[in-house]
């Protein structure tokens, strides 16, 4: 992690251009803050997110990064520009005075590297490398090449006397592979970059400090060159490891290259994969290539795999992805360059090869799209931001495929990222609005209440439900707001389960926790019948269908749900509009009944058994 090393005016400034964003954009500016974990950045604030950054970036590397996101987004407006400006043009300021050292310096330092090298590799390549040279003049002078004098130009070796870091004959775009090299080192934080460094063979230690990240690229390129570059990155990204599909995404396009072209064009040394990928490799034979693979397991003819349209920029009408929907998120509303207000969703999808997070456009495809089944989706949209699924797009159900477990879980956590789990006491220790996950047994529900909020000056009417839950370290009520009330449909007392995404809050003392938009219930063990002797001591509400009443229960006063159809027949009261009043005459009351969760399913009266 970063260095809090932002100034006070970059940091406000900052801050203004978040509040510039529409909320869509800042979706977006969130989803390209590559560095900052997921979990981290879900549901921030812009004042919580303007803070993310200040941890995760030095200031030169945010102020580079927040104008190539304001302009990929896009939201380059002369307000952002001006606020940007003075930031941007100071950096440049820094940068060229970094560049302009003094000749003597610079002569000294050449000295320096000329005496190391002659040390290390004799006096030829100390020659060799202390002329004044042009990186594209020095790699030709080196291999015997005849090339444009554009540095980028690929040019084609004549001798074999190429050194391993030259050029060879290739399709893969000098240009385009050092921008996903850029972007892949955005990837990387400070721990991880400096071991990418380590692990890289034959970089002097000039090479390894020169200009931090952002030289690195080309600094890379120079010394191996393109092709083993890219061998060299898919090494030591695997050794780190950084396997993940944002790294693996931008470096598949160049692998698939790379390992399309045949081995004699490659004069320079190739470093041995580990065992594992040697493995895949024929005879296991290190002069061979060995292709990544592209898949895993069985592709139906005509489908791709997910894993692929990850890998893709494009996919044929006439393919089709598979796959089984994990989850599914609730509508989430957006706004269209006309002003439009309309909706969409998220479905995180898993085959036998990856998983994957759809965006899904409209309310037709919410209705038919369940969890737990399986579909194909073709004419997919790809950009850089996200795999859509629009009005165009052709969605239909299929027969099942095999997902491996770990693809199911994986999947699970796309659309809502889960936080550590805590116990109920070191839940209560955390600051305000920190985000957990806890679990333990349900020991009270309360019923569904509507109540007005007031949101953005606005008063709003949503529905609220409490429960408790309790573990071994103590209890904690939760309370569900809005769409959240639904997830607690089906959930009774007695239930173990896992709560995920809920965030403290607190006041004065006392401390509970809130649902957010991500917050999923997980039933890990449903409660049985139990036979108990309950004491019923008052009513909270009764109506024809059910009956809220409190009881005393092993000691406790618990809220129990009963059909008030059940209640009369047990006690004999006639069932009309004010029924409750019978009841309350009657009081105390004794039954045994039979308890799931916090309903009672079977109810007798004390009294007549006793008879």
């Amino acid at each position: 992690m970063a260095q809090k090393s932002l100034n006070p005016e970059w940091k406000e400034d900052l801050f203004k251009i978040t509040k510039q964003l529409t909320e869509e954009q800042f979706e977006e500016l969130k989803f390209f803050l590559r560095r900052i974990p997921e979990s981290k950045k879900c549901d921030k604030t812009r004042v919580e997110l303007t803070q993310l950054i200040v941890d995760h970036y030095k200031e030169h590397e945010s102020i580079s990064a927040i104008k190539r996101i304001m302009k990929k987004i896009p939201k380059w407006d002369p307000v952002v520009q001006n606020l940007l400006r003075p930031h941007v043009e100071k950096l440049k300021q820094q940068r060229q005075e970094n560049e302009q050292l003094p000749q003597q310096e610079r002569g000294r330092k050449r000295k320096r590297k000329h005496d190391s090298e002659e040390k290390e590799n004799g006096p030829a390549a100390a020659l060799l490398d202390s002329t004044e040279l042009k990186w594209g003049d020095r790699e030709r002078e080196r291999g015997g090449m005849t090339c444009s004098k554009d540095p980028w130009v690929q040019f084609e070796p004549t001798t074999t006397a190429t050194k391993a870091g030259a050029n060879m004959m290739t399709d893969i775009p000098a240009k385009e592979w050092k921008q996903a090299l850029t972007n892949i080192l955005e990837e990387l934080d400070d721990e991880l970059y400096n071991k990418m460094i380590e692990l890289l063979p034959g970089l002097s230690r000039r090479q390894k400090t020169r200009g931090y990240k952002e030289n690195m690229p080309q600094t890379l390129i120079e010394h191996y060159g393109v092709e083993l570059s890219v061998r060299e990155i898919r090494v030591v990204m695997d050794l780190i490891p950084r396997k993940d599909p944002t790294i693996q995404g931008l470096l598949h396009p160049f692998v698939e290259k790379l390992s399309k072209i045949p081995e004699k064009e490659c004069k320079g040394e190739k470093r041995k994969l580990d065992s594992e990928e040697d493995a895949h490799c024929p005879a296991a034979d290190p002069k061979k290539s060995c292709p990544a693979p592209t898949k895993e397991g069985k592709i139906r003819p005509g489908m791709i795999s997910i894993l692929d349209v990850k890998y893709s920029r494009h996919i044929p009408d006439t393919k089709a992805m598979a796959g089984k929907v994990i989850q599914k998120s609730g509508l989430r509303p957006y706004k269209t360059t006309e002003n439009v207000k309309k909706v969409f969703f998220y479905v995180a999808v898993a085959d036998g090869t990856a998983s994957i997070k759809l965006m899904i456009y409209g309310k037709a495809h919410y209705k038919t799209i369940e969890e737990k089944k399986f579909y194909t989706f073709r004419k997919l949209i790809i950009d850089d931001r996200a795999v859509r699924v629009t009005k165009v797009s052709t969605v239909s159900k299929t027969y099942g495929l095999e997902v491996p477990e770990e693809l199911e879980k994986e999947a699970g956590k796309l659309i809502y990222p889960e936080c550590p789990l805590y116990s109920v006491a070191e839940a209560k220790s955390c600051d305000d609005k920190t985000e957990v996950n806890v679990e333990g047994t349900v020991t009270e529900i309360d019923p569904v209440e509507s109540v007005t909020v007031q949101h953005q000056e606005k008063k709003t009417k949503t529905k609220r439900q409490y429960f408790s839950i309790q573990d071994e370290s103590g209890p904690i009520r939760i309370c569900m707001w809005g769409e959240g009330t639904k997830l607690c449909k089906g959930l009774t007392v007695g239930d173990i389960i896992k709560l995920t995404n809920v965030k403290t809050h607190h006041y004065y003392d006392d401390v509970s926790l809130n649902s957010t938009s991500s917050t999923r219930i997980l039933k890990i063990q449903s409660a049985g019948i139990q036979k108990e002797r309950i004491e019923i001591i008052g009513i909270i509400k009764a109506t024809k269908r059910e009956t809220e009443l409190e009881a005393e229960y092993k000691e406790e006063v618990h809220t129990f749900v009963v059909p008030s159809q059940l209640l009369a027949k047990t006690f004999e009261i006639k069932l009309k509009v004010h029924f409750e009043d019978s009841l309350l005459e009657m009081m105390p009351l004794f039954a045994d009944v039979e308890i799931q969760g916090n309903e009672i399913i079977k109810m007798t009266d004390v009294q007549k058994t006793s008879e």
